[in-house]
């Protein structure tokens, strides 16, 4: 796209060579000293498992990675705190905000319009073409039926727009702050709307089966394509509690189980 900006990441990609030949394009360090250290972030630790979530007390080292990752693969606003245009020109990341109250892309805002709206809770949504279309499984955080942003008033730098707004659910990889788990479908989907080739890794299937006091539903072998989840209705028969084991991962939340991605 002419005259916009693009994160490294992306603009390397897009030319198909190392435009900043010497230069990393994601930086990123992570504190092993939280771990058994209440002088840093008291009571918390880093969770090690990879696709189940993060116990109490625990926040996964796992999804920490991917999150900071995805912020230098493009998911973040270079528009300043005032609304000013990154170099006088748009981004590929804020071209897909809109304003749902003015009823205007942030393209084609002026600067206080911009700075406005960053604080307009609820009423920033995303507009890119992937993630609007996909988006079917998220069922709460969205305006209009459209994905919202985060944009809380006051406006806190650094975390405000360049994230999904904390309402969505199921929890979303790129949401401001850590939680148990954290789907990714959306922000695969954002990923593309900012330029890059998303490529699939191949499909999965998942084989349910359920014991003598209970039943599950579906009860087929469901093919999962890579990277992303599906859901079971788990049943158990009276006296009886839910439970799910196996080689998926994912979680049981009251008697609906999904499968990590």
């Amino acid at each position: 796209m002419d005259n916009t900006w693009y994160v490294g990441a992306v603009a390397d990609s897009l030319a198909g060579m190392d435009l900043s030949s010497g230069q990393a394009d994601i930086n990123a360090t992570f504190n092993s000293s939280i771990d058994n250290n209440d002088n840093c972030l008291r009571g918390t630790n880093w969770w090690l498992g990879i696709g189940s979530p993060a116990q109490p007390g625990t926040i996964s080292l796992f999804d920490t990675v991917l999150h900071e990752i995805g912020h230098g693969l493009g998911v973040l606003s270079l528009v300043s705190q005032t609304g000013k245009l990154f170099g006088g020109r748009n981004d590929a990341y804020a071209i897909n905000l809109f304003d749902e109250t003015s009823n205007k892309s942030w393209a084609d805002m002026s600067d206080a319009e911009r700075a406005a709206s960053a604080t307009n809770t609820g009423n920033v949504t995303w507009r890119g073409v992937n993630a609007d279309n996909n988006s079917s499984h998220v069922n709460a955080g969205k305006t209009n039926g459209h994905l919202r942003m985060y944009a809380p008033n006051p406006l806190q730098g650094g975390s405000s727009i360049s994230h999904w707004d904390t309402a969505l659910s199921p929890d979303e990889l790129m949401e401001p702050s850590a939680t148990p788990t954290s789907d990714d479908r959306s922000t695969i989907q954002l990923l593309k709307d900012v330029g890059w080739n998303v490529v699939s890794a191949g499909s999965w299937n998942v084989t349910p089966s359920a014991g003598s006091n209970g039943s599950i539903d579906p009860v087929t072998v469901q093919t999962v394509d890579s990277g992303q989840t599906t859901s079971f209705s788990v049943s158990p028969d009276t006296g009886y509690s839910a439970s799910v084991g196996g080689t998926c991962g994912g979680a049981l939340s009251g008697t609906t189980y999904t499968t990590s991605a």
